[in-house]
């Protein structure tokens, strides 16, 4: 996953040399990870895949590919998107593995660069760049490409006319959940909490981190007192 440095990296290039920040998500990317491991993984076919193949009902079939539900799928996807990223001109950054960047041959610049999160990713360049991602969705067909105002994981991005980026996460902390209480759990103020609520309370908390960490930091204080106390 792409690190909250490197997002912030990607989106300072972008105001900085006044280019557009785009989002694209990629379809279906853990099918189309390449295996790599050399195991033999057998799976029970469905019964519908049964019925096609006409499979007997001690036989099984061998997964050749990744799927949901295995393990590495992840890192299989990763390593099957990170080959045809680099196919394309691009190189890794030192500064974190799902940061790509397209060099100049000149060796004066770079035309642009992209993260990925997963299947999410967020970029920003020039015309040449614009034209190896639209070669990259060519091979892993885009389910939707964003511009000027997205969210991206969980961040509100909106582009202005002078090139500037506003993050706002709003619509994340209304979404948070509220703790539930009882109304007659609601007048017993001096009882100890119950280990759901304490779960409860972890879980808002941990909420709100992911906000303080990119977008509020100025609940950052209280938020830790509130830490410090369950």
């Amino acid at each position: 996953t792409l690190g909250r440095d490197s997002r912030m990296l990607i989106l300072q290039y972008a105001a900085s040399a006044r280019f557009a920040v785009k989002s694209f998500d990629i379809q279906t990317a853990f099918l189309r990870g390449s295996r790599q491991d050399g195991r033999v993984l057998g799976m029970e076919p469905p019964e519908e895949m049964r019925a096609f193949m006409k499979l007997e009902p001690w036989e099984c079939c061998e997964l050749l590919k990744s799927a949901y539900g295995l393990v590495n799928a992840p890192l299989l996807w990763y390593e099957e998107l990170r080959s045809s990223i680099i196919a394309l001109g691009f190189l890794i950054s030192p500064l974190d593995p799902c940061v790509f960047v397209l060099p100049r041959p000149n060796g004066t610049g770079i035309h642009g660069i992209v993260g990925i999160h997963v299947d999410d990713g967020l970029a920003a360049g020039d015309a040449f760049f614009e034209n190896a991602i639209q070669r990259l969705e060519q091979k892993y067909p885009f389910g939707s490409k964003k511009e000027g105002s997205f969210c991206f994981t969980g961040i509100q991005l909106q582009q202005f006319g002078d090139s500037s980026i506003h993050l706002d996460q709003s619509k994340y902390v209304e979404d948070i959940p509220a703790i539930e209480i009882e109304r007659k759990r609601r007048f017993q103020g001096e009882e100890k909490v119950n280990e759901k609520e304490r779960q409860q309370l972890r879980g808002l908390i941990g909420s709100l981190q992911y906000a303080a960490t990119n977008t509020r930091p100025d609940v950052s204080a209280r938020l830790s007192f509130l830490q410090s106390r369950i």
